[in-house]
């Protein structure tokens, strides 16, 4: 009759090939952030000596750590400063992008400015923003002290401190 059968070799790969094509990077995901996760894990529930476990302690480091004042004013100054920063960054960011969506004579420049930041790495922002802060030779203290002011101590005071890294 001319009609010729159906392939059905090969069928099944069809459907399973994008499984196939993930799987590896689904390993490497399991390998890398789960396998350390679970580990850490295991390993915070024992007491260590000279690095090795000497008897499991299991929640104890946990009730430890949380009656700990220094950890929790720790942990009180991170949600702080990443509430201020994102809060910060977010509303920055916005109007920066409101700005930047439209066009006008050197919005090139403009834009170019905004993104060489990004391809800085965090040691020299790093770098760059102890010199502006240095109380002794930096550059707000040279402003401070060209207006008739003094020597600007934003690292010596810990609330200044947080208020430049926001």
């Amino acid at each position: 009759t001319g009609l010729r059968p159906r392939r059905t070799q090969g069928a099944g790969l069809d459907s399973a090939l994008p499984y196939l094509l993930l799987a590896p990077s689904v390993l490497v995901v399991l390998a890398v952030l789960i396998y350390p996760l679970i580990e850490g894990l295991r390993a915070s529930t024992k007491f260590y000596r000279y690095g090795k476990p000497v008897r499991d302690v299991f929640l104890d480091n946990y009730w430890a750590l949380w009656s700990d004042p220094q950890f929790l004013n720790s942990l009180a100054v991170t949600t702080a400063f990443v509430a201020a920063a994102v809060t910060i960054e977010a509303i920055l960011g916005l109007a920066l992008a409101l700005f930047c969506s439209r066009e006008f004579r050197g919005i090139r420049f403009f834009r170019t400015m905004l993104i060489i930041p990004m391809v800085i790495t965090p040691v020299v922002v790093a770098i760059v923003f102890r010199l502006i802060y240095a109380s002794d030779a930096g550059m707000l203290t040279a402003i401070s002290e060209a207006f008739g002011g003094e020597a600007v101590e934003i690292l010596g005071d810990p609330l200044k401190a947080f208020i430049g890294l926001v």
